[in-house]
């Protein structure tokens, strides 16, 4: 419900056209720490959490609390649906002038009739997912945050694929701020948790 809701309050960036306001950020050490707050959290869940990259130190420009909010859903989707005992694996490359940032895991992957309609099944009642799965707002918005960075989001899914794995080049924070005590990782990656996760003290 925590993630619905700070999805809901970003919405209106799905329609913006806007380029999103950048600085420049070293993104191996800005990686590395979201990844190692996000470790103990996915653990709760049986999945393991491997972050791959070769790169000593990259920067890019980037707006950090928004591209944050893209890696919370990539790997809060990657979690609900890989089976404990599986794998999410986050890739940090760069080449030709641009960032790739890959979320994959080893789930059961998205049903092609599904994939088509990935990003706008929010727009249609007979097309949003089931609950408790959410609105389907999440991939729409990291779109948005991808096109906001002049990049793009792309979806890979099959037997050529380890379960799903999405892609963004690298590419403001909304309003909307949880005061209720919650760590700010916890939040990001609600839906994806068991609730073991919530009750533990040292995660607050």
């Amino acid at each position: 419900l925590l993630r619905l809701v700070n999805n809901l309050s970003a919405a209106p960036l799905i329609s913006q056209t806007e380029p999103l306001e950048t600085k420049n950020v070293e993104l191996v050490a800005w990686l590395t720490e979201l990844m190692h707050c996000a470790q103990p959290l996915v653990a709760h869940a049986g999945v393991r959490l491997t972050l791959r990259c070769s790169l000593t130190a990259h920067v890019a420009a980037i707006h950090p609390s928004y591209l944050e909010r893209l890696l919370w859903n990539l790997l809060s989707n990657a979690v609900k649906y890989t089976p404990s005992g599986g794998e999410v694996t986050v890739t940090l490359r760069a080449a030709a002038g641009q960032v790739l940032l890959t979320v994959a895991d080893s789930g059961v992957g998205i049903p092609p009739e599904q994939q088509a309609h990935l990003f706008d099944g929010y727009l249609e009642k007979l097309r949003m997912p089931p609950p408790p799965q959410g609105l389907g707002l999440g991939l729409p918005l990291c779109q948005a945050i991808a096109r906001g960075h002049g990049g793009r989001l792309l979806l890979q899914s099959g037997p050529e694929a380890a379960g799903s794995a999405l892609h963004q080049t690298v590419l403001r924070e909304p309003p909307f701020a949880y005061g209720g005590g919650f760590h700010p990782v916890l939040l990001g990656l609600a839906d994806a948790l068991p609730y073991t996760a919530f009750t533990r003290k040292n995660l607050d």
